[in-house]
């Protein structure tokens, strides 16, 4: 990695040569698997051009309903996805899965379509029949789907006015917290994406500026939820409810 160009090598995969922002040269091993060579070229790759070209970006999923963007960020397995198929599913459109893309204008944050797939389990796909659900393998070996909600092209940005930290623990009972500015730049920190990449590629002042004016100028929630046995649906009225009272 240096100034303007970053290296990334997967192993049996790919090498992928990320530069200045605006150029991907990628490089198949041998026998590779294209379907997981693209998966990285639209995932890691594509995530370091964004950091180049100075973009925030969350690890999460973004869904819009034509007029206002949400996003739902955290750690792996913490129901990122399966929350924003859920409001797709209620008739929200799919702004992106995995990362998201912000930006600031003055103390306003939008988010821009960037993915318009979403990667399932198998479990969330049986939940909501998969035989009504268009679906197919993400890589032969991961156990994930790629699923197509049914996005329109829109390219415009939406202004950000929701942004949930979701987070697995032992408790009883799910519940949304709201979070105070400091708290949420906490977590902002902590899901901006590729972390470990940003000290050799960005301005860390400029980037930790972005972060504070997402979190001081967005409403901020911790959905707290048992690690098994939460269906989308209670979590979504959770949602519902934190947006009216906070």
């Amino acid at each position: 990695m240096s100034k303007g160009n970053c290296l990334v090598d997967v192993a049996n995969t790919a090498r992928y040569f990320i530069r200045n922002g605006d150029q991907i040269n990628v490089e198949p091993a041998p026998e590779a698997n294209m379907a997981a060579v693209s998966l990285h070229l639209t995932d890691t790759a594509l995530g370091v051009l964004l950091l180049q070209r100075g973009v925030l970006l969350l690890k999460g999923a973004a869904v819009t309903n034509g007029r206002e963007a949400m996003v739902f960020a955290g750690g792996a397995a913490t129901g990122k996805s399966t929350l924003a198929f859920h409001f797709c599913r209620q008739g929200w459109e799919l702004l992106g899965d995995r990362f998201c893309a912000l930006e600031i204008r003055g103390n306003n944050v939008f988010v821009y379509p960037i993915q318009r797939r979403l990667m399932l389990w198998q479990d969330i796909l049986d939940v909501y029949g998969e035989g009504h659900i268009r679906y197919e393998p993400v890589t032969p070996f991961m156990g994930k789907f790629f699923v197509e909600p049914g996005c329109s092209n829109q390219v415009e940005a939406f202004p950000l006015t929701k942004l949930i930290f979701l987070e697995n623990d032992n408790r009883g009972r799910p519940e949304c917290v709201g979070l105070k500015p400091m708290e949420a730049l906490k977590w902002i920190v902590n899901t901006t994406y590729a972390s470990q990449f940003i000290e050799e590629m960005v301005d860390i002042e400029l980037f930790f500026n972005l972060r504070y004016v997402v979190a001081l100028n967005v409403p901020t929630w911790l959905l707290v939820r048992p690690n098994k046995g939460c269906h989308p649906r209670a979590l979504a009225k959770l949602i519902g409810q934190a947006s009216l009272t906070n």
